[in-house]
């Protein structure tokens, strides 16, 4: 499942092809949003704010655009819904996708491998992403936004607000050996972004 930085970065790519027409602030906080959770360590609630019925599931995206991406919103409640559901595209894109990275450095064990793979990565998206997840300011007094997802507007602020602190302390270097390019890794990024689209 990929990282906060990188659904924030998969924005940033999203923003400079077509869908620059929606709020960033609301796009990034939706799409955070769904890992609630998970960060804080609720299995069945992180499955439910996924449209999952277990973990190893991909997000039911069927349901979620019968009952959620057609709603008739205000400009910053389609932003954040989009926002939300761009989180749940990738994380299936990813688990249908990832034997597309271009590995460079295959002489680790699989554990290995997928470790030093998800810290390349992070590392990637963090330099991407820190100065836009710094740069999001929005007040936690919109309620109306409350019964629109399984996360509330409000608990996305929160997991951003810890993301920040988190983004500003972590290094930028990569501490373990490198297993996949920034270059090749940007390409995947814009792959998916070119593959996107709302129903």
């Amino acid at each position: 499942m990929p990282n906060l930085t990188t659904h924030i970065n998969f924005i940033k790519y999203l923003t400079n092809k077509k869908y620059n027409n929606y709020d960033l602030n609301y796009l990034v906080l939706g799409s955070i949003a769904p890992d609630y959770y998970f960060i804080f360590n609720n299995e069945k609630k992180g499955c439910l704010s996924h449209f999952e019925e277990t973990i190893n599931d991909e997000s039911n995206l069927d349901i979620f655009n019968s009952k959620i991406l057609k709603l008739n919103v205000n400009h910053f409640k389609k932003s954040y819904i989009v926002g939300y559901y761009s989180h749940l595209w990738l994380d299936n894109y990813f688990y249908n996708n990832c034997d597309k990275f271009t590995i460079i450095n295959n002489n680790f064990s699989t554990t290995l491998l997928r470790k030093f793979l998800k810290e390349n990565i992070k590392i990637y998206d963090l330099k991407s992403t820190r100065e836009l997840i710094n740069s999001i300011s929005i007040s936690p007094n919109n309620s109306d936004f409350n019964d629109i997802l399984p996360i509330s507007l409000n608990k996305s602020i929160h997991l951003l607000n810890d993301l920040k602190f988190k983004s500003l302390i972590s290094p930028l270097e990569l501490s373990c050996p490198t297993v996949i390019e920034n270059s090749s890794y940007n390409k995947f990024l814009l792959e998916a972004a070119n593959s996107f689209y709302l129903p």
